[in-house]
């Protein structure tokens, strides 16, 4: 897990399968850590393997986070993972005006119970 003033992240592996979430703003200042544990789990996930990254609780979405998103899917993609995204409406609001959410596989976010 990582914690920092902004962002959370947690991993939970299941199988060969690997969920990323992600809650907080994602921006310039706080992409690393998500980065470097997207990276991570990317060359760690054997061929076949499934990588969501679960942006569903995304408050802010930078353009930071526009360039991870495409270099997670080539990096997963390159070992013969799948990359996947469940976007918050912040995330993809971003990802439409961008174009990106027609060459990413988004999936629909988990509804929370209030």
């Amino acid at each position: 897990m990582y914690d920092d003033d902004q962002l959370i992240i947690d991993v939970e592996q299941v199988g060969d399968d690997v969920v990323v979430r992600a809650e907080g703003e994602l921006d310039s200042h706080t992409e690393g850590g998500l980065h470097a544990t997207l990276k991570a789990v990317c060359d760690a996930a054997p061929s076949r393997a499934v990588v969501t990254a679960d942006l569903s609780a995304i408050t802010f979405f930078g353009s930071a986070g526009i360039a991870l998103l495409a270099l997670s899917q080539r990096r997963c993609g390159e070992r013969g993972a799948s990359f996947r995204v469940m976007a918050s409406p912040a995330v993809l609001h971003t990802l439409r005006l961008t174009g990106l959410d027609r060459s990413l596989d988004l999936v629909p976010a988990v509804p929370t119970r209030p």
